[in-house]
This record gives structure tokens, sequence and C-alpha cells, in this order.
């Protein structure tokens, strides 16, 4: 059996751009952990590489491959709910014109198992949660091989965290236990997607993507990690992380480093020791992360200085502490207004996040966040429109109350450079309030941009950007630069 595992093509110019340069963690865990295990796989990146999908059908055939798996995560931590539609069409195709086997693993098909078979109908099953250890056991169970896919095959039954079709009803295993010991997963193969490509980014230093753990015990209800990993935090030893460090650093020169879990800081004495890890083994790297601002303290960050980081993103989310209560964020506005100053202090840049458009919100919350977001945002900084992801408690809220605008998942953009939709049903004057205050921000995201003097950080970002889109922004831009 030879397996392919993808990243379907994505027609949207401007999203591709976009996201192509995120070297796709997800697809390389599955595939090394796969090839360890004796099993022949191949990994394709259709954005990266700018496949069509002819293309990748055209690859799948000169490979022999058996079956044909598809992520439905952007990375380790973001639902590809935006790009459903291209997965669905590359998955169908793979089924008309190959006629093998298709699977689906990742955020979106694991929050909504039973519509994603009902949506895609080339699509034979679903992988459930982390798909390690089951596609492992699928493949070594080899039922491809001999019977194609057999719904009705007792050992298909037995795989713990599969969803498929059996006699044309929704059917599902039991639920899988999450790896608790995240050691076993070898150190992803970077040569099985062209890494090259993804370290030609324009405005930076090439940068190694890493994972510390899996799982996050917080309640946020907008985001959707647990969908995957749980909420049980699980980590890699200090010692696990360290290799793979130095494994970047030898084959590809890597010295800036991105920690891509959700939230690194969920336990202080965990990121203590990798801290000191990463100091006693001498490591010249620098590094970032995405931290809880009620968890962070002065000795953490200075901890977390030493060992190398020099930036930590904060999603401070709103401006209006009833809001981050109703968010259950377990934060409020002073703690992050204190925190970005203490990162600061101790020389880590903060970048800080919010999202707007709430179904809760009012247009006197949004200029609240519109306002503190003012007087924080940095060049690396976001404000932009909640999506209500699937898997999310947000999504469960408005799909109850009727506040869904669409289940068009092509609507469901959530990158604020590329103007999210406002998928959730505000009052009148409150969408419009959050339309104005995401130009307004933006508007100064970009003069800050500009400001910087550096040329090719403001043609990589304004190639990014549809300023076409945000009329009001665009207009006081130009003002701006014309004074």
């Amino acid at each position: 059996m030879k397996i392919a595992i993808i990243k379907a093509p994505i027609k949207d110019a401007q999203i591709k751009h976009y996201i192509r340069e995120y070297y796709p963690l997800d697809m390389a865990y599955l595939g090394t952990y796969l090839k360890e295990n004796k099993i022949e796989v191949i990994l394709i990146d259709a954005v990266i590489e700018d496949l069509t999908i002819n293309d990748v059908i055209e690859r799948l055939k000169n490979e022999k491959v058996s079956i044909a798996g598809f992520t439905t995560s952007l990375d380790m931590f973001t639902s590809a709910t935006a790009m459903m539609n291209d997965v669905r069409d590359a998955i169908n195709a793979v089924k008309q014109q190959l006629n093998i086997p298709t699977f689906a693993y990742g955020f979106h098909a694991a929050a909504l198992p039973e519509q994603t078979l009902q949506e895609i109908k080339g699509l034979d099953f679903v992988i459930m949660a982390e798909p390690e250890l089951t596609l492992l056991e699928f493949a070594q169970k080899d039922l491809i091989s001999y019977k194609g896919f057999n719904a009705d095959d007792e050992q298909l039954q037995n795989i713990q965290g599969l969803a498929f079709r059996k006699e044309g009803k929704f059917f599902k295993t039991i639920p899988r236990q999450m790896i608790q010991n995240l050691d076993i997963l070898p150190i992803p193969d970077r040569e099985l997607l062209p890494m090259k490509k993804y370290q030609s980014r324009p405005i930076s230093p090439p940068e190694g993507q890493i994972i510390f753990g899996r799982g996050c015990p917080f309640q946020c209800i907008f985001c959707s990690p647990h969908v995957l990993y749980g909420y049980k935090h699980r980590t890699r030893s200090p010692e696990n992380m360290i290799k793979e460090i130095k494994m970047l650093q030898e084959k590809y020169g890597v010295k800036n480093f991105g920690i891509m879990d959700p939230t690194l800081t969920i336990s202080k004495d965990a990121v203590m020791k990798l801290c000191q890890g990463f100091i006693d083994a001498k490591l010249d790297i620098t590094w970032g992360c995405y931290a809880r601002i009620n968890i962070v303290d002065e000795e953490l960050l200075k901890k977390m200085y030493d060992a190398g980081c020099r930036w930590v993103d904060y999603g401070i989310e709103s401006g209006d502490d009833e809001i981050l209560k109703r968010l259950k964020k377990a934060t409020t506005v002073k703690q992050g207004i204190e925190k970005v100053e203490l990162t600061k202090k101790v020389g880590i840049n903060p970048r800080v996040n919010f999202l707007i458009g709430f179904p809760f919100e009012t247009k006197e919350s949004i200029q609240k966040t519109v306002d503190l977001a003012r007087s924080l945002i940095k060049e690396e900084s976001c404000i932009t429109v909640v999506q209500p992801y699937p898997g999310t408690e947000l999504y469960r809220m408005c799909d109850k109350e009727g506040l869904l605008k669409t289940k068009d998942w092509s609507q469901y953009v959530t990158l604020a450079k590329l103007k999210p939709k406002i998928i959730i049903k505000l009052p009148e004057e409150t969408e419009k309030a959050a339309v104005e205050g995401l130009e307004q921000i933006y508007g100064v995201y970009i003069k800050k941009i500009l400001s910087s003097g550096n040329i090719k950080l403001i043609a990589a970002k304004l190639k990014q950007t549809r300023l076409r889109d945000y009329p009001l922004m665009t207009k006081k831009l130009l003002k701006e630069l014309v004074r």
C-alpha cells in the first residue's frame, strides 16, 4: 500500500499567496510517522508547488498510489474551513478519475465528520482527532490492497477513530485515546516536502516551525485546537525539541524559529524547563511563540528572553471585560495592557491580536476594542472579524440560534489581510461598527508598515492586501501619504 497525504490546490490567488509560506507540520508528522513504520508514503503540497488538481492526479498515477488522504488543517492549530470547497473538488476529482479510496483528516473534518462525508461524495472516510495512530493501524491491516474500501469489513469497524458511511448511513467507531508521550513521534522529515520553497520568504530569514505540545485546557468559545488534540496538554521533552532544532540548524541553516503551539505557556514550569534546556545546550537561535497573558510573568519572560525568545504573540481579543467573560478567556483588559508593557520591558517584542463581530457585541464594545487596538498594535499584529469555526462553542451557539449567514465554507475567511467576511448575523449598527473598526485599525497597521522604511516588508505586505476591499481605510491611508 502506498499512501498520499495532500494539501489540495487553492483557487483563490490571494489566500494561496498568504498561506503558502507556512510549512504543513501536520502533514510532515503524519507522513514521517508512517514512513518510520515502513509504510510507503508521499506528501504533496499543491499550494507551495503551484499544482492544479490535474497535476496532482498525474502524480498519483505515476506514483501508483493506493489511497489518497487530504488535510483539512492549514497548520497545527488552524482549520482550513475556508478552503473546504477546494478540498471537496480535489477529492471528487481523484475519486472520479482514479477511483481509489480517499480520506480526510484535520480540524474541519474532525469537527464535522458526518457533514463532511455528506458534502463530499467522493470521500470514503474521515479520521477523527489525531491521525497518526489511526492511519497507521489502517495501513498495517492492509484493508485497501485486496478489497478496496469496504465499510462492512469487521476489521475496519474495529479501528478506533474512524467515521464513514455504512449502508447509506453515518457510522463512527469508538474514539481513540490521544498520544500521551509525544516523543514517540519521530522528528518530521522535512525532505518529504520541498523545504527550500518554504524558506523563500521575502521579509525574514529562514524560519523553522516546530511544536512543543498538543492539546489546550482552556475553554475559549471561538478556538478549535481541542477538536483535534483534546483538552489535555501534552508536551515533548526539552531534549527532543533541542534535537530537532539542532537538525534544522545543521541541515537548513535555520536560526530563527517559530514555536507554533496555540499557546506555549500553558504550563509555566514546562516552559521554564524548556528554556533552561535551550540555555544549557548553548543554542544560537532566536524564536517566538504564542502565549496567554494570564500565565506569563516577569520571571518567565526573562527566562524566555535569555533562551532566545524575541517575540510573543498574545490573544487579547477584546477591549471590553464583559466580552472577555463571555468568550471564556479568563483574562482581563488590564492584564493585557500590563503584560504587553512587561514583555517590552524584558526586551521581547509583543504582538497583539484582536477579534470583533461576536453575536453578543455592541457598537460600544467594538469601539472599546478598536481604541485598545489602536494603542497597542504593532507591525506584526492582527485585528480581524471572528469566524465561527466548526467544532467551537461559538459555531454551535450560532448554528442553534440561526445566526449563521451561510454555510458556504469559502466565505469563512479569517485572515485580516484578505478582508474576512462577517458570517455571524449582527444588528445593522453593530455590523457597521465592526466593518469600520476593522478598516480603522488596518489603516493604522498599514501606516506603521509604511513608516518602517523596510522596502521588502512593505512590498510583501501590500502584495498580500486587497486595498480595494477597504475603501474607508484606503482613503485615509492616501491622505496620510500625501501629507
